[in-house]
């Protein structure tokens, strides 16, 4: 969170950023994981799925892997494995989106990225992932290409609400 944070310093207000989201628990309905980051920028949410590890992280085909060497790899005994971060930002995105239609927002951009913020990993990515895949440094960069990009295709099949003045306030 911190390293977000000083990567988000002297941007701009229009930002809003919140570390560790735990959405309310509905009555009925699947357990509601707790969201590490999330962005709010004027054009819709950024959820942000931070990733710690370190070593030769590869992306392929749907599958990621982790090569450490094995003194590190008796250093991580207990820890829990890389996993699936495209599929953990799905249930992510999904619960976060039901949330929302929970307060009468909908037709919202709510996207996701997969950011490594450990100086130790050296990440490849072989094959197109299902979200971007930077690192915490990036972080600014990839919201203007966001902006941009969302801007451009404005008018489109794109999500239409903007996060604005009410909705803005709501979500806060």
């Amino acid at each position: 969170d911190e390293q977000i944070a000083e990567e988000l310093k002297g941007g701009t207000n229009k930002y809003a950023f919140y570390n560790y989201v735990q959405l309310p628990i509905a009555e009925k309905g699947p357990r509601v994981p707790m969201l590490d980051h999330l962005i709010q920028a004027p054009e819709g949410f950024l959820i942000v799925q931070m990733q710690p590890e370190f070593g030769q992280i590869t992306y392929n085909r749907n599958r990621w892997n982790r090569k450490v060497g094995i003194i590190e790899r008796i250093g991580l005994i207990g820890s829990p494995p890389l996993g699936d971060p495209g599929r953990a930002l799905d249930v992510k995105i999904a619960a976060f989106k039901r949330w929302l239609a929970s307060l009468g927002i909908e037709n919202v951009l709510v996207d996701g990225a997969i950011c490594f913020n450990n100086t130790r990993a050296n990440v490849e990515v072989m094959s197109e992932p299902p979200y971007p895949v930077i690192n915490h440094h990036e972080i600014v960069d990839y919201l203007r290409d966001m902006t941009a990009e969302i801007n451009a295709t404005e008018g489109e099949s794109s999500p239409t609400t903007r996060i604005t003045g009410e909705v803005r306030s709501n979500t806060h």
